[in-house]
């Protein structure tokens, strides 16, 4: 028997509808989320991996108390040390490569951060 070969418009063809299908097949799933997360500020498919949902929710946050906070503790330079720490903890996930004196340098800022984001906790607001 013989073997077919795609063409570009074969291929072409197939991830378009692959692309459509795949769309329309998780949208069910999407607006789910959408209302989980307008609920109860969570949804089923964020625990997935946990620690980096929360990461991501905890920096954009403390980017924004950064730009539009009233100069109350903690000061924009400990906003700066628990932001780099949680980019630090991101970094360490989507970056699984990273040689051995990096990962040991990404977690000591991690670290450092996550220390005094336990520190300030209760002062982190506007």
């Amino acid at each position: 028997m013989k073997k077919h070969k795609g063409t570009l418009l074969d291929e072409i063809r197939y991830y378009g509808f692959y692309i459509w299908w795949n769309w329309l097949e998780l949208r069910p799933l999407k607006i789910k989320s959408f209302f989980q997360r307008g609920y109860r500020g969570w949804a089923d498919e964020d625990t997935w991996d946990f620690d980096y949902y929360l990461a991501k929710v905890i920096i954009n946050g403390l980017k924004h108390l950064k730009k539009y906070s009233n100069g109350i503790e903690p000061t924009p330079e400990i906003l700066d040390k628990i932001i780099e720490g949680f980019d630090c903890a991101i970094l360490l996930v989507d970056e699984p490569g990273l040689d051995h004196q990096e990962k040991i340098f990404a977690e000591q800022i991690k670290n450092e951060g996550f220390d005094l984001f336990k520190k300030y906790f209760n002062y982190i607001w506007d």
